[in-house]
């Protein structure tokens, strides 16, 4: 799985750009975290879901309140999730996983300075970022 930032006529964007198996992989760790304690977070490279040839980090953190992704810096994002979100978000990311041919999925919080996208054989890994 690519993660990059992409500026779009929507506003900026975090785009989880994989196949099928990435965006089941990064649903499980969504999971993982739900279990966790409140205010636990994961890497998603140091997780093994981001390709090297990834443009950004992703540091996914279970928020209290105001959840949402932000980057931190040209190379890192951070992307705060209420604990109910996640289960939600895990459940949009089987259904994009499982559907036929290329999709996405808007995972949206309540205070996104960039809109999260997870897509699915959308974007070619050289066209990426």
């Amino acid at each position: 799985m690519l993660a990059f930032s992409w500026e779009t006529s929507q506003g900026p964007m975090l785009i989880f750009s994989g196949s099928a198996d990435d965006h089941l992989r990064l649903r499980d760790a969504l999971l993982a975290l739900a279990a966790q304690p409140k205010s636990s977070s994961l890497k998603l490279r140091e997780y093994g879901l981001l390709k090297k040839q990834s443009d950004l980090e992703v540091v996914v953190r279970v928020a209290a309140q105001g959840d949402g992704a932000r980057l931190l810096s040209d190379t890192e994002a951070l992307w705060l999730i209420k604990e109910h979100r996640l289960l939600e978000f895990a459940e949009l990311l089987a259904v994009l996983a499982t559907s036929d041919g290329p999709g996405h999925q808007y995972l949206d919080g309540d205070d996104d300075r960039l809109i999260v996208k997870a897509s699915k054989d959308e974007y070619e890994a050289p066209t990426c970022g």
